[in-house]
């Protein structure tokens, strides 16, 4: 992987809830952070040199950073049973070319529910157990802040009933790529993905 994106991963933990259908854990980030302060993200982070080299034709390294950022930020020792191959990929977001740090994330999702909740005090200051249109909804609320790409992603899982189906859609097709192109109307800058993406979310404001 080259320039300009440095490769990041997360992991959309899911659990099954016998009265909801399913939940998605969400992490808060700490308000002094440069990157997305306060905000509700899924766990995750960037590439280190342990997670191995990334290769065309091999995943294999976004997987164990998704699965080692998960643990460092929300499992912080306790063993998290999931083998790398149980992650499923949902799609790859390469952050707008107006961004000082621009991020190509890829994200993934699995049955991963550790046994206690540790943060890690430093980046991320909470961490909690949602149905995904609840967080789409706190969000739109103005209860919680979300990023384009988590927003989209809640918004994209909220129509199935169970994980069985979310995994099935996956395993017979990801999401496309997305580069959001940042465009300006009479009502301010927005990013925009476009229709072809999968996504039902297609347009951010910005301001």
């Amino acid at each position: 992987m080259s320039d300009p994106w440095q490769p990041s991963a997360c992991l959309i933990a899911l659990r099954a809830n016998a009265d909801q259908g399913y939940e998605v854990l969400l992490a808060q980030r700490a308000e002094g952070l440069s990157l997305a302060p306060g905000h509700h993200v899924f766990p995750g982070g960037a590439l280190e040199p342990s997670d191995g080299e990334v290769q065309a034709a091999d995943d294999g390294a976004f997987r164990r950073a998704a699965m080692r950022e998960f643990s460092e930020e929300v499992c912080q020792g306790v063993p998290l049973s999931l083998a790398l191959d149980e992650l499923q990929f949902l799609g790859e977001w390469r952050a707008p070319a107006f961004l000082k740090r621009r991020y190509l994330t890829r994200f993934y999702v699995a049955i991963a529910e550790p046994d206690e909740i540790y943060c890690d005090g430093l980046e991320i200051v909470s961490a909690q157990w949602v149905r995904p249109e609840t967080a789409v909804n706190l969000h739109l609320e103005g209860e919680i802040k979300l990023m384009f790409p988590t927003l989209a992603i809640l918004d994209w899982l909220t129509p199935f009933t169970n994980i069985e189906l979310v995994q099935k859609q996956l395993s017979a097709e990801s999401l496309k790529s997305v580069c959001p192109i940042l465009k300006v109307d009479g009502g301010g800058r927005y990013l925009t993905i476009g229709s072809a993406s999968g996504y039902r979310i297609e347009r951010w404001q910005v301001d």
